[in-house]
């Protein structure tokens, strides 16, 4: 491993991917995560082909062609476009355990989970992470993949958290076998409506069904 010692926080998707293509690189890098453990979260992803071109970059190949649903047909193209990959419709937890496998492969201590980033400084060319419970680590190079809240964004640059932009989204996964079969012509679409939208795409193989249904609101601003 090159002589640099990286540390990540936040073990999602994000931090995942940072870590797995460091270790590609091949450097020495520590995911820490606050979750206790790495659990199912989330609904469906749509990988476009550029993005699965990074993954199977990474070695990923293998779990996107496991556990994706490959649509035969997409409603947005354009004439000039020529991506050679397909498009990937996939659980984010299958995407998410696979990356962390990957990153434990190359070194199954990379990952440390049950550290909830408190703050981070900066003394000369070093950093300091801190986390709850007061354990500091320190690192030569610190990555902030720790969300929507991210407490290293906070510290690089102030209170910048969530912005409500007037639109929410219900998501939700439904068994194949509850769907009824004229709701699935097409199998992958986008139906568009006055201040409305609908996108639903089958995932781990075709067995689930995820919709995300999108609305303008000017009043509904919580988290739920």
């Amino acid at each position: 491993m090159k002589e640099l010692n990286i540390a990540i926080v936040g073990a999602g998707i994000g931090g995942l991917t940072a870590a797995l293509a460091l270790q590609r690189a091949g450097f020495k890098v520590t995911v820490y995560e606050q979750a206790p453990e790495l659990g199912e979260v989330g609904a469906g992803l749509s990988l476009s082909p550029s993005a699965a071109h990074a993954l199977r970059y990474l070695g990923l190949g293998p779990a996107l062609d496991a556990a994706s649903y490959l649509p035969e047909d997409q409603a947005v193209r354009h004439y000039l476009e020529k991506y050679g990959e397909r498009y990937y419709l996939i659980h984010r937890a299958d995407l998410h355990d696979a990356l962390a496998a990957a990153v434990r492969a190359n070194d199954p201590e990379a990952i440390r989970l049950g550290q909830r980033c408190t703050g981070v400084t900066q003394t000369g060319e070093r950093a300091q992470i801190s986390f709850e419970g007061g354990a500091i680590v320190d690192a030569d190079t610190v990555i902030g993949a720790d969300g929507s809240r991210s407490r290293v964004r906070f510290a690089l640059f102030g209170d910048d958290g969530p912005k409500y932009t007037g639109y929410i989204a219900w998501r939700g996964l439904v068994p194949m076998d509850r769907v009824p079969p004229r709701l699935l012509d097409p199998p992958s679409g986008i139906f568009v409506g006055p201040g409305h939208l609908v996108n639903r795409y089958p995932v781990r193989r075709g067995t689930l069904l995820n919709f995300v249904a999108f609305a303008e609101r000017a009043q509904w601003e919580e988290e739920g």
